[in-house]
């Protein structure tokens, strides 16, 4: 069964000199591909309706390596069909899975749990399911109305 999902998603960009460039990927597809035409430290909101078929899913972001100096991205707000992830919560949700292990705290890390703040390399990413309904109504508890 498909389900037409919209995400609504806002990022504040922070970067020096060269514009960050993001990319926002469902299931490993590209669904949105920033240009670099705005302003460091603005917030960007992106609405996105994406068709997917029931089951386990993922959200990515991620910061294109390519063209980094002191880039971050933080991300302010997610929503799955109006229902928005609390500010609170998001991070409990999500992973920071990096490109290569760092060394962090004395440990040698492959991804960070708890982060809604992106900037090495790496893909923040944010599991969900499908149909949606019951996706919400079990973690309703990190969600609130929007």
């Amino acid at each position: 069964m498909k389900e037409i999902v919209n995400l609504h998603i806002g990022v504040i960009p922070v970067f020096d000199n060269n514009p960050t460039k993001y990319k926002i990927l469902v299931d490993h597809t590209p669904v949105f591909e920033s240009t670099g035409d705005f302003v460091s430290g603005q917030a960007q909101y992106h609405d996105l309706d994406v068709e997917l078929d029931s089951g386990q899913h993922c959200l990515d972001i991620r910061i294109d390596p390519t063209d980094r100096q002191y880039e971050n991205i933080e991300i302010i707000e997610l929503s799955f069909n109006n229902q928005k992830i609390r500010n609170d919560d998001l991070s409990l949700m999500s992973e920071y899975l990096l490109d290569h292990p760092r060394l962090i705290d004395g440990q040698l890390c492959n991804k960070l749990d708890q982060c809604n703040t992106i900037g090495w390399a790496g893909v923040y990413r944010f599991a969900f399911s499908t149909p949606m309904i019951p996706w919400i109504l079990r973690n309703i508890d990190v969600l609130s109305t929007k």
